[in-house]
C-alpha cells in the first residue's frame, strides 16, 4: 500500500464508524520514536518503514463476538475498496 492508499483505508474505516490509526504516525504515543523512557540509541529505519504503514485498531474489553465480526467486516471491506480503486 502506498501512503495515499493507507489514508484511503483509514478514511474508509472512519466512514463506517471504526477508528483506525496509523501506528507509525508521529503523534501516536505507541510509536517507539515517542518513547522518552526508552529511546533507541541508533536509528531504526527498517522498523520505522514497517510502522509507517502499520495500522492500529483498539478493541474494547466490553465487545462481544458479534462486535469483532463487524470490525473484521469493516476492515476487510475497506481493504477491498482501496484495492479496487487503485487497481
Amino acid at each position: 500500500f502506498t501512503e495515499e492508499m493507507i489514508q484511503e483505508f483509514l478514511d474508509e474505516c472512519a466512514a463506517h464508524g471504526l477508528p483506525v490509526e496509523l501506528f507509525g504516525h508521529k503523534s501516536n504515543a505507541r510509536n517507539f520514536v515517542n518513547w522518552g523512557f526508552a529511546p533507541a540509541d541508533d536509528p531504526l529505519p527498517m522498523t520505522g518503514e514497517m510502522l509507517s504503514r502499520a495500522c492500529d485498531c483498539r478493541m474494547p474489553l466490553m465487545w462481544d463476538d458479534k462486535d469483532f465480526d463487524d470490525m473484521a467486516e469493516v476492515l476487510s471491506e475497506a481493504i477491498e475498496s482501496v484495492v479496487a480503486k487503485n487497481a
